[in-house]
């Protein structure tokens, strides 16, 4: 597996579930993220996020991506240019 480090935006720092399947990734820019996370849910490959448990596990993980298990994870410049700031 790859670093997911982006080239040109900063590292995540912490990923929350919110409800309403959002993400919320803080960077070390000071930036912070919300994503919808419901288009992804239509894959089948991401099924198993509907799953409100599973969904909660979201977390940084050792090479920076936004993850739930070591098999499922997104590259965080996903998060960074996907959504505008929320506050």
């Amino acid at each position: 597996m790859g670093t997911h480090h982006c080239h040109d935006c900063p590292d995540a720092i912490k990923a929350e579930a919110l409800p309403g399947y959002i993400v919320r990734v803080w960077f070390e820019d000071g930036k912070i993220t919300d994503t919808d996370m419901h288009p992804e849910l239509e894959h089948k490959v991401f099924a198993r996020m509907k799953n409100k448990a599973f969904f909660s596990l979201v977390h940084v993980d050792e090479m920076g991506a936004i993850a739930w298990t070591p098999d499922l994870d997104f590259a965080p410049e996903h998060f960074y240019y996907g959504k505008d700031d929320p506050s």
